[in-house]
């Protein structure tokens, strides 16, 4: 195995001399220290956590930096200046992060390394696989740089999940912090592409339940925060709407410009299920609310226990 990084770049990749991989599941991966955190990190009350999101050829992945970010007590940048890659072989599966705090102050420059096996459940249609599920366990060790105490290898255990793309239109409400407002229906309609990028609309209005069904729906309505009932997910280069490990961050515009920014955070672990979400609102009426941990979920269950309605009578 030949490891290769640029700090200039934040460009980390994997490289093995050979590889059998079936089934290379890329995208989304979320990866946690089980064990091992340095005391600092512990005392933090907040475990060394990695989320990246990865784009793969045969056995070779890797991330721009922009889609990756950690949550180490010795990073004080967090996201766009954390590098990642993803390897696989006959025997092992390697995930590495490269992290250079301070905006790439090489004097605080370490890297992760998490080696371990990779159990994924895929199904086959056709000459077609697709990932179903895929996780990765083993052990993980680090490099000293900044305030990082690193040991070489067997630092700790960790575990990794993979989530699937985020395909899907969740439902929620935004209720502003200090409870002053009125709460924003909300269905964002995702589409993800293979490099994490999220493109789509987001519709306001009422959530209320399908008559027949009981799974809730949006009931369209302008919001008097925003001056159109939809709203365009847009994003740059430095900023882009994308889907990153078990997280999310959407920029959204109204028909005048008005910004709505989210940050989401899966609650199930390797699900798109159910988020737990915090939002700003730039501009307009409702120009810097915000709030936080609002659930949007998938609506695939009815909002109540119903019984079921009689058919009506043959007339």
């Amino acid at each position: 195995m030949t490891v290769k990084y640029s700090i200039a770049t934040a460009v980390l990749v994997l490289l093995f001399a050979s590889a059998s991989h079936a089934q290379t599941p890329g995208g989304r991966w979320e990866v946690l220290a089980i064990t091992g955190d340095q005391p600092a990190q512990v005392n933090a009350g907040t475990p060394m956590t990695f989320d990246t999101t990865v784009t793969c050829i045969d056995q070779l992945c890797g991330a721009h930096n922009m889609y990756s970010h950690d949550t180490s007590i010795c990073d004080d940048v967090r996201n766009g200046n954390v590098s990642s890659g993803l390897g696989f072989n006959t025997n092992e599966t390697v995930l590495q992060f490269g992290v250079a705090g301070q905006y790439q102050d090489v004097n605080n420059f370490f890297i992760y390394t998490f080696v371990g096996q990779l159990i994924e459940t895929s199904t086959t249609n056709g000459p077609l696989s697709s990932v179903i599920s895929a996780t990765i366990t083993g052990k993980y060790g680090s490099t000293p740089g900044g305030c990082n105490n690193g040991i070489a290898s067997g630092q700790g255990l960790f575990i990794a999940r993979w989530y699937p793309p985020l395909n899907v239109a969740l439902l929620g409400e935004l209720t502003p912090a200090d409870k002053s407002g009125t709460p924003i229906g909300m269905q964002l309609d995702l589409t993800q592409s293979p490099e994490g990028n999220l493109t789509g609309r987001i519709e306001t209005g009422t959530i209320s339940e399908n008559r027949r069904t009981g799974v809730p729906i949006i009931e369209p309505s302008k919001s008097s925060c925003f001056s159109s009932a939809s709203l365009e997910i847009v994003g740059t280069t430095l900023n882009p709407s994308a889907a990153i490990g078990h997280t999310f961050q959407i920029y959204a515009v109204d028909s005048v410009g008005n910004n709505l920014t989210l940050n989401g955070a899966a609650t199930q672990p390797a699900s798109n299920d159910v988020y737990s979400v915090d939002y700003e609102i730039v501009g307009g009426a409702c120009t810097g609310e915000t709030g936080t941990d609002a659930t949007f979920r998938l609506p695939a269950a009815p909002l109540h226990r119903t019984t079921p309605r009689p058919r009506d009578p043959l007339r």
